[in-house]
């Protein structure tokens, strides 16, 4: 059975990467996340910041220089009292710049 797995809006190279979640009930410091390449190569860790709602949060890559062309992924790991679940795989499309 394949993972399931959902398509963020695109980004070319060098854009700042942001998207926001909500998790009722969750905090802040329970979340961690990454953007990989489809083989595991890891191309950046994701800040994860409050919000004005204490129920959403935004997740952001500001330097994405150094990201490959083409589809990355990424997930949320959330830990609670020692368990941990993760969200769906997400796809990120990138394309790359012409302008450094």
């Amino acid at each position: 059975m394949p993972l399931e797995t959902i398509t963020l809006p695109g980004i070319k190279r060098g854009q700042t990467f942001s998207y926001t979640a909500t998790c009722p009930g969750a905090q802040l410091e329970e979340f961690t996340s990454q953007v990989n390449t489809a083989s595991g190569t890891k191309m950046s860790d994701v800040e994860i910041e409050a919000t004005g709602d204490p129920n959403t949060f935004r997740f952001v890559v500001r330097d994405t220089r150094g990201w490959q062309p083409g589809l990355l992924r990424t997930d949320i790991k959330r830990t609670v009292n020692g368990e941990t679940a993760y969200s769906l795989t997400m796809l990120i499309p990138v394309e790359g710049s012409e302008t450094p």
